[in-house]
């Protein structure tokens, strides 16, 4: 039979084991009598978290240092321009290369290029045509006009989204269709404001009130593109936009009939 003796007095639960014997006692307590293994257990528990964490710590470390190291290498950097960059790319270029960027390439793009050609031709004929209020007298010779003008606008927008001054990637460039009504209403208002009897007056008053209300009209579409205030349009309710639409389709309507047949609009 085992003894143990205590130590440190009566009443205190630590037993000291006899020479060459291990206390069977790893914890003891005044509720807890015998060796208690839930100690052991937490204690390797809490090692093991205590690991985890500490491997964690080092890995975030780690991961600082090199996103630090990376950033400091992108300042020391020389920034490479526009130019440098095209010159890089010319020099690295083969003969695969050139014949695929080249010859291919553009081969590829002649479909898009035909069906955006002949959508713009056949828009000019119906939407160039009523540029101006051809239905009145002081207007009635400005049709090969509003067909210049619808071409010129294209050709210049198509420029634009071709050479990537624009985010718009294989964009078709053409006029806004939807500012006639108002080019209709600028014309028709100078020609009451001036006279119908200063043809020559009217005429270049138009084409420069035309001319600025595009310039302001582009310069209010690049600072809303700029600020990315595009999604203000979500604050407009539906209906009211399809209304919009809905006028715009009437007045091609209407102007496309008095156009054809001629017929002089009731502007009074």
């Amino acid at each position: 039979m085992l003894l143990y003796e205590p130590i440190g007095g009566a009443g205190n639960n630590i037993y000291n084991s006899p020479p060459g014997q291990e206390s069977p006692y790893k914890e003891t307590s005044p509720l807890v009598t015998g060796p208690s293994e839930s100690t052991s257990l937490r204690y390797g528990s809490n090692n093991s978290l205590h690991q985890e964490s500490q491997a964690l710590l080092t890995q975030r470390q780690q991961q600082q240092s090199s996103s630090y190291t990376n950033d400091l290498e992108s300042l020391q950097k020389p920034k490479q321009t526009k130019l440098s960059q095209f010159v890089e790319n010319v020099r690295s270029l083969n003969k695969e290369t050139v014949l695929e960027e080249c010859v291919k390439k553009p081969i590829g793009y002649l479909p898009a290029v035909f069906l955006g050609t002949l959508l713009n031709i056949l828009d000019a004929l119906s939407y160039g045509m009523i540029m101006f209020p051809i239905g009145e007298t002081v207007f009635s010779s400005m049709g090969a006009s509003g067909l210049s003008m619808f071409y010129v606008s294209t050709v210049i927008s198509q420029l634009v989204y071709s050479l990537g001054a624009s985010a718009f990637k294989s964009a078709i460039g053409s006029e806004m269709i939807e500012v006639t009504p108002f080019f209709h209403q600028m014309a028709i208002r100078i020609m009451l404001k001036l006279g119908e009897d200063q043809k020559d007056v009217i005429l270049s008053t138009t084409v420069v009130t035309f001319a600025v209300s595009s310039v302001v009209t582009g310069i209010c579409f690049l600072i809303l593109g700029k600020c990315k205030l595009g999604k203000l349009v979500g604050f407009f309710p539906r209906h009211i936009l399809v209304g919009c639409i809905g006028g715009v389709g009437y007045f091609l309507v209407v102007t496309g009939i008095e156009v054809s047949s001629r017929i002089q609009g009731d502007h009074h």
